[in-house]
């Protein structure tokens, strides 16, 4: 005679959520600050040396340390989303969902980052919706006429809207992503 597994309650799916949001608020926070931390020594430290002879050398440096500074910190939200998702999953919070997500990824980083790019090329493109309208019809058109309040509210909403649809399909596919993870690893 097989049993159903009751769910977990509501409020402690919410408070796993919470600490682990509250813990994957901090890595990022502190990982953005080392990152440019230590790109910011690191051209000091080599403009010192008079290593830069040439303006071309600079910014060849600089995109090197821009582009790998963009994947450190994708690689840090990849990890931080999958911890969510474990909490959520699994009702257990805080640090040690993050320390999970990072074994489940261990093998699995190009996968991760390609879902993540898809994702974050959405929201971005949503942004810069937002944006486009807002400066349209704030600069554009103010010296002819003020936008009107009604297509102003209708946009604002559309937005909200697409992005929420969005983060539902972020979530979905981190949530494949766990289950996969999960079964690979049972294989192994």
């Amino acid at each position: 005679m097989t049993t159903i597994k009751k769910p977990p309650p509501f409020t402690a799916i919410y408070t796993s959520i919470f600490h682990t949001q509250l813990w994957t608020s901090f890595l990022i926070i502190s990982a953005n600050a080392t990152s440019l931390f230590v790109l910011f020594i690191a051209l000091n430290f080599l403009e010192t040396l008079k290593i830069f002879s040439s303006s071309t050398l600079i910014t060849l440096f600089s995109t090197i340390g821009g582009i790998a500074y963009f994947i450190g910190i994708a690689s840090f939200m990849i990890i931080c989303n999958m911890a969510l998702v474990l909490s959520g999953m699994e009702t257990k919070g805080g640090f040690i969902s993050i320390l999970k997500a990072c074994v489940m990824i261990k093998r699995r980083t190009a996968t991760a980052l390609s879902l993540a790019l898809c994702i974050n090329i959405s929201l971005a493109r949503i942004k810069a919706l937002f944006f486009h309208f807002w400066m349209e019809s704030c600069y554009v058109n103010s010296s002819t006429s003020n936008p009107s309040i009604p297509l102003v509210v209708l946009v604002v909403l559309l937005l909200i809207y697409l992005y929420s649809v969005i983060i539902t399909l972020e979530t979905i596919t981190s949530c494949i992503f766990y289950n996969s993870c999960k079964l690979g690893g049972l294989r192994t």
